[in-house]
């Protein structure tokens, strides 16, 4: 194992790099974006940083525990790079147009820079994350054991033969 300031000193070299990284797109992004070699190679390493992360949050462990069901994880965005690319690259024209930066901005664009439309869905989008974030919470019991049930969770239950 490495020694805490060795896995410190590495995480702020990475840290780092990611930073060097997006000072450095920055600077060059103008020309990147009119290159039609260099945009492809872009997009490909962000769905990569896409994958990556997924990994990173349990594909893995996924993978131990149900079999193949974590394939799912990768099948949208794959399926968005190479069937979606059209719809993606209208979307982001439309939003430059527009001058939005967020899908709440985006919807209430679309009707009219309606700001009821706005408000609806960045209300549903903070529910939406909040009670994602509510059902990922890492206790280490199930959700009735919470409420104060004592009854076993379903995984340690041995199953009759």
């Amino acid at each position: 194992m490495l020694a805490e300031p060795a896995v410190l000193a590495l995480s702020l070299a990475y840290l780092g790099l990611l930073f060097a990284v997006a000072y450095f797109g920055d600077r060059h992004q103008r020309a990147w974006s009119a290159s039609s070699t260099i945009a492809p190679t872009v997009y490909g390493l962000s769905l990569a940083i896409y994958c990556t992360s997924w990994t990173f949050y349990g594909a893995v462990g996924r993978a131990s525990t149900t079999g193949f069901d974590f394939i799912l994880i990768y099948t949208g965005p794959v399926l968005v790079v190479t069937a979606g690319y059209p719809l993606v690259a209208k979307l982001v024209r439309v939003a430059k147009q527009q001058n939005v930066t967020s899908i709440a901005d985006f919807l209430a664009s679309r009707y009219g820079k309606s700001r009821a439309v706005g408000v609806t869905a960045t209300l549903f989008a903070t529910v939406g994350v909040f009670s994602s974030r509510r059902c990922r919470r890492p206790s280490g019991r199930s959700p009735s054991r919470r409420r104060g049930s004592t009854a076993a969770p379903a995984w340690s239950t041995p199953t009759p033969r």
